[in-house]
């Protein structure tokens, strides 16, 4: 994997966090549709978007489960009982994720993935911070568990509807 990895940055370069699309645009924005896709972006790098309607829940209660509440395997795996396989924390405090390392392996399509997810203040994508009473932000840094090399970067975006919750990643 590590092979790969480092063929495809000397040809590409290592680009992850170059910006490339408009976050704020992208999954702020409340009157434009956000739809499911991946699509490749110029600079080589792909987009992955997925909107997920959540009935019945609200954004405080998503906010609860990442700071709160989320801390065993037993727990992750209640997300997505197949594809979530093990969880671990790493510099984790109780309410606040911002800091942490979220230490998982879970499937991605039909390949385990090994990785650590280290949460950042969403400003540092936005240029401000979106949260507030009806949205919650998380947004991170993703790299590969066992090395010290970040491959993406992450945002899901949970804003109230009339019927519950959408959130946009």
């Amino acid at each position: 994997m590590f092979l790969v990895i480092l063929i495809a940055v000397s040809i590409f370069g290592l680009q992850p966090f170059k910006t490339s699309i408009d976050a704020e645009a992208t999954l702020v924005k409340e009157t434009e549709s956000y739809e499911t896709e991946v699509r490749r972006l110029p600079d080589a790098s792909y987009l992955v978007a997925v909107r997920t309607p959540m009935p019945g829940v609200k954004a405080d209660m998503v906010r609860w489960w990442f700071a709160d509440f989320l801390n065993t395997t037993e727990h992750y795996s209640w997300w997505h009982p197949e594809d979530h396989v093990w969880m671990d924390w790493e510099n984790k405090k109780p309410g606040e994720m911002i800091g942490s390392s979220h230490l998982v392996h879970e499937y991605i399509g039909s390949e385990l993935s090994k990785l650590r997810i280290q949460f950042i203040n969403s400003s540092e994508f936005f240029g401000f911070d979106p949260n507030n009473e009806d949205t919650f932000v998380i947004c991170a840094r993703v790299g590969l568990l066992e090395e010290e090399i970040n491959t993406a970067k992450m945002c899901h975006v949970v804003r109230n509807t009339q019927t519950g919750a959408e959130m946009r990643s």
